[in-house]
């Protein structure tokens, strides 16, 4: 809010001096509209299906690992038996570490894709405003109220998504 009282202060002075062009952008449907972003999610989505599947997989064989430990547990002795628990509490553990790490790689990637659009969009509405006489864009979000003035954000989609359809994504790395 302050630097809008900012920003509306230095206006004034630069409207004596010429005309003042501002535009809106949202930032938040330009990425929800963007076929890129779209194509990352769908991906990331697929990833964590996956993912979901393996660890399924593995929870579910720890649960009938711990069934046959508890059939066992009266044959075992006390030395046995608490050697294969420790064994088991190892796997559970090694188990929650492959799930945060999956977790962290996909957020990891998310991050990177939100970063590369934005960074594209950055470049976008500065060719925008360039080529339409615009001398400043402020975002959506941090507006309350606006009247006539240029909404840029359809611009903006139309312009990323001709510039940018497809965001690599690499899952081994998080990159």
């Amino acid at each position: 809010m302050r630097s809008l009282i900012i920003l509306l202060f230095l206006l004034s002075f630069n409207v004596a001096k010429a005309e003042t062009k501002i535009a809106i952008l949202d930032v938040k449907e330009i990425i929800s509209e963007s076929i890129a972003a779209k194509k990352a999610s769908q991906k990331l989505k697929s990833k964590l299906s996956e993912y979901q599947l393996e660890i399924d997989l593995k929870s579910s064989k720890l649960k009938k690992e711990q069934e046959k430990l508890q059939e066992q547990s009266s044959l075992l002795t006390q030395e046995a038996l608490q050697t294969k628990q420790a064994e088991f509490v190892e796997k559970i553990k090694s188990l929650e570490l492959e799930v945060n790490k999956k977790k962290q790689n996909i957020d990891a990637i998310n991050l990177k894709v939100i970063a590369e659009i934005e960074e594209n969009i950055d470049i976008i509405v500065q060719k925008i405003a360039k080529n339409n006489n615009i001398n400043i864009v402020l975002s959506k979000s941090d507006i309350i109220y606006v009247n006539n003035i240029e909404n840029i954000t359809d611009l903006v989609v139309e312009e990323l998504n001709k510039n940018l359809s497809d965001i690599k994504i690499n899952f081994e790395d998080g990159k």
